[in-house]
């Protein structure tokens, strides 16, 4: 593809535009979000490479980190401070979400389904333009990275949602009143985009300079792979896992693990690049799991001071991070296990009453200053070479692949500080790898409360935290937003709610 590297305005494109769309603001309904093009409209924005690349700038929108967050609150990986002075997002926490609640429309449902119809525009510009000067390569790469992201966002959608409207064009008489198509086509729909980006995207990250903040043929694996797991699709899952992990010139696990999350690391398989020239806050989940002040940044005689009572309910609150680790996940890492000491911090309190010296344990795997204009350390990591040793070590076990599986498992521990795994049987290594699963994937794109609903295992352990009691299972799905129901007739609620 060497007229895609010598492409000057390809490579000033912002980063997968399109896919920081998915979980970015907005409202808009399904239908509304804008007006249909026609056949000729779309020809003239895809005339030229020029043009082509304007509308995917024009799809930048700021990028929010709301699966990660409610997914975890609904999962039991994080707690909100003070939640109860926050009905909304307490809502999550006790997973008793009502239809009025706002935030499945506005942070979930609305944002995602906006970035399908960008997607589709895009797909259907290309291909109905006839214009020489839009280019094959800039053709494969418009279409797979639209593909790539339409099937991310169906992907967060119906493990959210469940059925879902299968929006696939931007013809508003075919998707005014759609019905809900059952799961199983969504997830087809999703394997025949990424097995296409996979023939149309490029294997490398020439376009980016090296930064891996552009969806290309390894990130539509990654997400294949996870796609085929999800189905039980188990030698499938591990065959698109296994060719990711033989691919040792582009990734490989990264030691030590301060490292897995900065800029360019070989364990990035796609990440979302970090802006602070707009904001100081450059990733979303860093500001979700930091204070407004810095615990760890104070000076030994600071922290004492702090820690007086009468000065502590001054200032403790601003060291607090909105959202903090819940006591389930904060104890289960084992001992010695460096995930549990360089991927999480505490901020302690005093003694005395009524703090009783409780410490608070909060993520710790974005560490960087957040200083507008500053140059960034860290990019928000969508998708990770570790996953792919646990998809295979999870596919391996359920096809009784005892040896194979345990291996896998051993790479994540062993970088962890970690002896090998103690599993020997089937049953005991699907155990071992939900725990690696836990430990090493929190707080990262919902991955928790995602396994515990594919595994069967949710109502067990969601069921066993008080907050939560009593737990019942049409919780695990969100419920549709109201409005989408009012508007589409053939749209029809969540069992429960």
């Amino acid at each position: 593809m060497k007229s895609l590297k010598n492409n000057k305005v390809l490579k000033m494109i912002l980063p997968a535009v399109i896919f920081l769309g998915i979980i970015g603001v907005g409202c808009k309904k399904i239908i509304e979000i804008d007006p249909p093009r026609s056949s000729s409209t779309s020809e003239v924005i895809f005339s030229t490479n020029t043009q082509a690349n304007n509308v995917l700038a024009g799809l930048y929108i700021t990028f929010s980190s709301s699966s990660s967050i409610y997914a975890g609150l609904s999962a039991d990986e994080i707690v909100r401070s003070n939640g109860v002075a926050n009905p909304t997002e307490y809502q999550f926490m006790t997973n008793n979400l009502l239809t009025d609640n706002a935030v499945p429309m506005t942070a979930l449902w609305s944002p995602m389904y906006k970035t399908i119809y960008n997607a589709n525009s895009i797909i259907e510009g290309v291909e109905k333009s006839t214009s020489p000067q839009l280019t094959d390569d800039v053709r494969k790469l418009l279409t797979g990275e639209a593909k790539f992201v339409r099937a991310f966002s169906y992907f967060y959608l119906t493990n959210f949602f469940g059925d879902l409207p299968l929006v696939l064009t931007i013809d508003f008489n075919k998707t005014v009143k759609l019905a809900r198509s059952p799961q199983v086509e969504i997830y087809k729909q999703m394997e025949e985009d990424l097995l296409a980006a996979q023939s149309l995207l490029p294997s490398d990250y020439s376009l980016t300079k090296e930064e891996r903040i552009r969806p290309n043929r390894w990130a539509a694996t990654a997400l294949l792979s996870r796609v085929y797991l999800y189905q039980k699709k188990w030698a499938e899952a591990e065959a698109q896992a296994t060719s990711i992990i033989a691919n040792t010139a582009q990734y490989s696990l990264v030691t030590p693990l301060t490292g897995v999350f900065l800029r360019k690391s070989r364990e990035a398989i796609l990440q979302l690049e970090t802006k602070t020239a707009k904001t100081p806050f450059g990733i979303q989940d860093q500001v979700s799991f930091s204070g407004t002040l810095s615990w760890n940044n104070q000076t030994a005689a600071d922290k004492a001071n702090y820690l007086i009572p009468s000065n502590w309910a001054i200032y403790g609150p601003f060291f607090r991070p909105i959202f903090t680790l819940s006591d389930q996940l904060a104890s289960s890492f084992e001992t010695n296990d460096r995930r549990n000491q360089l991927w999480v911090s505490s901020i302690p309190s005093p003694a005395a009453a009524p703090y009783n010296g409780i410490v608070v344990y909060y993520p710790y795997k974005y560490t960087q200053p957040l200083v507008q204009n500053s140059t960034p350390t860290q990019n928000l990591t969508v998708l990770r070479f570790a996953e792919q040793y646990l998809i295979r070590a999870e596919a391996r076990a359920e096809q009784n692949n005892i040896a194979g599986a345990k291996s896998d498992i051993n790479m994540i521990r062993s970088r962890a500080g970690l002896p090998e795994t103690a599993a020997s049987t089937r049953a005991e290594l699907i155990v071992a790898v939900a725990q690696e699963r836990k430990v090493e994937l929190f707080t990262e794109w919902g991955h928790r409360f995602f396994d515990l609903k594919r595994t069967n295992k949710a109502e067990d352990v969601l069921g066993a935290i008080p907050i939560k009691q009593p737990f019942k299972s049409f919780q695990l799905l969100y419920p549709i937003p109201v409005q989408e129901i009012i508007s589409d007739p053939n749209l029809i609620q969540n069992p429960g709610y």
